[in-house]
């Protein structure tokens, strides 16, 4: 398997020192839980969370310029906007360290909160019912987007949602018997 930005013998080996693409700047969780006072048992919790984006690369492989077969060229240092001008699923001013994984991703953010009531049934039998709120704020958390500047459509936009907790706001309701 060729390394992407081999050219000839030279591995340039010094070319994929870079941040990793999981690495985030900042990851902020606050939770907690109360029971709300005479009340007999009613409970609210809730969660939230916000991290900075994650690190994709911007680059454009139009050309095989270090001639390695492999069409890879991280583009330099500055400040990079989508060709897609309009909507809102498009990151703006997009500053790029240059080389690999020099740009960073959309942020995160989510708040999730949760309503219950245990009540005792006798013995050590209990029910609990619960009402649930996933991303109450309703913010659309997007994946990188497209780094390739040769895709015009899709260079720099935000296509695809976070996998799992990044969906628009949910609701549930849930009963859990307990013996």
């Amino acid at each position: 398997d060729t390394p992407q930005l081999q050219t000839l013998a030279d591995l340039h080996l010094d070319e994929y020192e870079a941040t990793a693409g999981t690495n985030r700047k900042h990851n902020f969780t606050l939770s907690g839980r109360m029971e709300i006072p005479k009340t007999r048992g009613v409970t609210l919790s809730g969660t939230v969370r916000k991290m900075t984006g994650t690190r994709f690369t911007i680059q454009d492989d139009t050309l095989d310029s270090d001639r390695n077969r492999i069409n890879f060229a991280p583009l330099p240092s500055g400040t990079y906007q989508p060709f897609a001008q309009g909507g809102d699923y498009v990151m703006r001013d997009v500053e790029n360290e240059g080389g690999r994984n020099g740009a960073v991703g959309p942020g995160f953010m989510q708040i999730d909160m949760r309503v219950g009531y245990r009540a005792r049934l006798g013995g050590r039998r209990t029910l609990d019912i619960f009402y649930e709120t996933f991303n109450i704020t309703d913010r659309a958390n997007f994946t990188n987007p497209g780094g390739n500047r040769r895709l015009v459509q899709d260079f720099l936009r935000l296509a695809g949602l976070t996998g799992g907790t990044g969906f628009p706001r949910q609701s549930q309701i849930g009963l859990r018997l307990g013996f």
